[in-house]
């Protein structure tokens, strides 16, 4: 009884604060947009490059004397950075009434990011062993410095616009849900059996590989005799002790953990809250190209350029109409006891479908369709294409038929240049939308591990025990 006095208490003095943090919270996910009081904004970008070629013969064979040129080429491109919007003159008074203030926003920008000029020298001698030399020197930037990189076809915004809603539907989802009591009862058992006897036959392995080295003696010779010792099964037992941390020590330890949080937040949450669900895919190309200069000069550009779609959904929760903090219903909601979980929970009771989900997004498809949206109050979509091109340029020599009269700087200096060009659109909205189905690889060390651990522990007891769990 104390402790619900308590309970209560606390709640009503949280009122008042949550009201602050509600609107301090939405003032901060919405301060960079205070400046869409114009409706449009644009300014000039200038990007500028000089390359300087110096010529020189010192003790000309012709007898007409020594000569020395420079030559300066100087190249200017302009671009135009852009954003417009809907102005939104009362957007005070919309976010303290709980309402989204945002408005739609498009731009572009193009941005110089690094320039570092670059330095070489090269040379030859038209007489073999006399003094008298021909110098070329080139430093400075080139012209290819200051062009926009293209966007890369390769980055798909289908992809990134799955995994944000994914990411998105599953923060949502954890602020109702804590922990899959559902999926934990139902994997019980075979987590009683797995851990039973924990490493069992990777610690019946070792002892009898030390069994087998204790009843081995040195000959006379100097050679050990007996009987070798044993290392069949080996990958059999590390596959299975690897499954047994990956499918049983690891997520005992991770529901224990979210059914500690559930039972804490059953007393003390928050109603109002901000989250966000970010999603990317990148595509990467890289080329190798020449640039020549004065008789002897060359440059090799290497170039890299990198294109990343982004999607970030920020997702407004208002849990007021939810359960009570403290009751029964708000702890049933955190440990997973709902019906929405109904579906997921089957899922991932399926023999082998966390295999599945290795290589699709089956699993995630389910459980974002069986998120309630009812806590949502409003949504912001963010688009986001950036593409950087880095560029390193090198000095060095051209290829000319005498080659043993002719030298090279030993260490020229190596220029770069750095240059992004961004699309940048975002729009306010009411709900997430469902993810759709795709395929995909493993992605991470673990995955891989299960699936050589399965391989290697293929038809024992263990192996057929982990077809029922999910994760």
């Amino acid at each position: 009884m104390y402790i619900r006095r308590w309970s209560a208490a606390f709640c009503a003095s949280r009122k008042r604060f949550e009201a602050v943090v509600f609107l301090t919270a939405s003032v901060w996910s919405f301060q960079p947009y205070r400046s869409l009081c114009m409706t449009t904004k644009s300014h000039s970008l200038a990007l500028s490059n000089r390359l300087i070629l110096l010529q020189k013969l010192s003790g000309n064979p012709g007898g007409l004397g020594d000569y020395n040129t420079s030559s300066t080429s100087v190249a200017a491109t302009s671009y135009i950075n852009s954003r417009d919007g809907t102005s939104q003159p009362k957007w005070r008074s919309i976010i303290k009434s709980g309402a989204s203030a945002t408005t739609v926003l498009t731009g572009t920008r193009v941005r110089r990011l690094s320039l570092v000029p670059f330095s070489g020298t090269v040379g030859f001698n038209p007489i073999t062993g006399d003094p008298k030399a021909y110098v070329e020197t080139i430093s400075g930037s080139s012209g290819s410095a200051n062009a926009q990189p293209g966007h890369l076809g390769g980055a798909s915004l289908s992809r990134a616009e799955n995994r944000a809603l994914i990411s998105a539907l599953r923060r949502v989802r954890e602020q109702r849900t804590q922990v899959q009591g559902m999926t934990f009862l139902g994997e019980l058992k075979e987590t009683i059996q797995m851990l039973k006897r924990p490493f069992a036959g990777a610690r019946k392995y070792i002892d009898r590989y030390f069994t087998d080295l204790s009843k081995m003696r040195k000959g006379r010779n100097g050679q050990w005799k007996g009987r070798a010792a044993r290392t069949e099964g080996f990958l059999s037992e590390a596959g299975s002790a690897w499954l047994e941390v990956s499918f049983g020590i690891q997520p005992l330890l991770s529901d224990v953990k979210g059914i500690a949080e559930a039972l804490a937040r059953s007393q003390i949450d928050s109603r109002r809250t901000v989250i966000s669900g970010t999603g990317t895919d990148v595509a990467v190309a890289d080329s190798t190209s020449t640039e020549n200069y004065g008789n002897y000069s060359t440059l090799t550009l290497r170039k890299r350029i990198t294109s990343t779609y982004m999607v970030r959904y920020k997702v407004f929760l208002d849990y007021s109409r939810s359960s009570d903090i403290g009751s029964s219903g708000r702890l049933m909601d955190l440990a997973g006891f709902r019906l929405d979980q109904f579906v997921p929970t089957v899922w991932e009771l399926v023999p082998w479908s966390f295999l599945v989900d290795y290589f699709t997004n089956i699993g995630d498809v389910l459980e974002a369709g069986c998120t309630s949206q009812d806590e949502i109050k409003f949504v912001v979509r963010t688009q986001r294409l950036e593409t950087v091109d880095v560029t390193s340029y090198t000095p060095g020599l051209s290829n000319p038929a005498h080659l043993a009269r002719f030298w090279q700087q030993p260490s020229p200096t190596v220029g770069e240049s750095i240059i992004s060009r961004a699309t940048i659109s975002r729009a306010p909205s009411g709900y997430l939308d469902t993810p759709t189905f795709e395929l995909s690889l493993p992605g991470t060390f673990q995955k891989v591990g299960n699936m050589l651990a399965l391989w290697a522990n293929s038809g024992d007891s263990l192996t057929k025990g982990l077809r029922s769990r999910g994760r």
